[in-house]
């Protein structure tokens, strides 16, 4: 199957699966490489985190609150683990793939470990 977008993915599926337009992490990209078409409305939450590495600023550039910022770092730490564990029953570890999920995942431990030390130290 071929899809127009990513919201003509999420409405085109079976009744049986759920899929929530939020959860794909993607950003703004003309549809089949094609510079003329227009780019396809996005949240690039993660870019934004993966950018900037620090929940606050994710919260101020996005409009998310913190409680829900922290949400979506633990949601996305769980779903990268997930991967890689399905990833480790098919490959070795030292799986290019696999390395760079490995590397992901250090980099979500560290800004959810800033975010908690941060929380932390208000309370005190």
């Amino acid at each position: 199957d071929k899809f127009s977008s990513l919201q003509d993915l999420a409405t085109s599926a079976r009744s049986l699966v759920h899929m929530d337009m939020n959860s794909f992490f993607t950003t703004a990209a003309p549809i089949y490489n094609n510079p003329e078409e227009e780019a396809q409305p996005t949240n690039s939450w993660l870019l934004d985190l993966m950018l900037h590495r620090n929940l606050p600023f994710l919260t101020e550039d996005n409009g998310i609150t913190p409680p829900a910022a922290f949400k979506l770092l633990e949601q996305t730490r769980e779903f990268v683990e997930k991967v890689l564990e399905a990833l480790q029953l098919y490959t070795s570890d030292s799986d290019y793939i696999v390395e760079r999920f490995k590397d992901f995942k250090k980099e979500l431990d560290i800004i959810r470990e800033k975010a908690i030390s941060k929380k932390d130290k208000k309370k005190k």
